[in-house]
């Protein structure tokens, strides 16, 4: 059974029998979840959820950049080719990840 990433639009309750998911079955709007193909396809027709391209779902979401530590900042900065000072604080850090997301 294939699968795919997925954006939800809405609070979904995905059943543990379609499948596990490691924060638990209730997913919020905006996050972003892989299920089995069928299950997922049927969520957009319903207007539930949106698909998401392998490129997109390997990217961390910026919501997701709130959550990563300094180290993890920086080393999302050196994966996106962003220029952060060594003594930068993660405040600068998730600015200019997010300045320099603004310009793509």
């Amino acid at each position: 059974m294939s699968s795919k990433h997925y954006t939800m639009r809405s609070t979904v309750i995905v059943p543990e029998s379609v499948a596990r998911l490691k924060d638990g079955q209730a997913v919020a709007p905006g996050t972003t979840v892989r299920l089995p193909q069928v299950y997922g396809d049927h969520l957009v027709a319903e207007r539930l959820a949106d698909p998401k391209s392998k490129e997109e779902a390997a990217a961390p979401a910026e919501t997701d950049l709130d959550k990563m530590t300094k180290d993890e900042l920086v080393a999302e900065a050196a994966k996106r080719n962003v220029e952060v000072k060594p003594d930068a604080l993660k405040d600068e850090i998730l600015s200019a990840l997010t300045a320099a997301a603004a310009k793509a």
